[in-house]
């Protein structure tokens, strides 16, 4: 009972990832102008949660050409924010 209870209300990675979209933009985005530089940086915060997504799976993936380029646009796109 408990458990299926818990699977009910408890999302998926991509339900998470939207929740946290939602969330981001509702208690920091900028509503007058959505163009803003606010709300551009907001996104490409949220572009790495993306590659995040499923990177427990990456290490025991069958196709490891796959998860090398996974592991790529992370790096890449942390430099990216470091340099930004």
């Amino acid at each position: 009972m408990l458990d299926a209870t818990i699977r009910i209300f408890v999302p998926n990675p991509a339900g998470a990832i939207w929740i946290g979209v939602i969330i981001v933009f509702v208690t920091l985005g900028d509503f007058r102008q959505l163009l803003s530089k606010k709300n551009l940086v907001l996104s490409a915060l949220l572009v790495q949660a993306a590659f995040l997504l499923n990177v427990v799976e990456w290490g025991n993936a069958a196709d490891r050409q796959f998860a090398r380029w996974g592991f790529t646009a992370i790096y890449v796109t942390t430099f990216a924010y470091t340099v930004w």
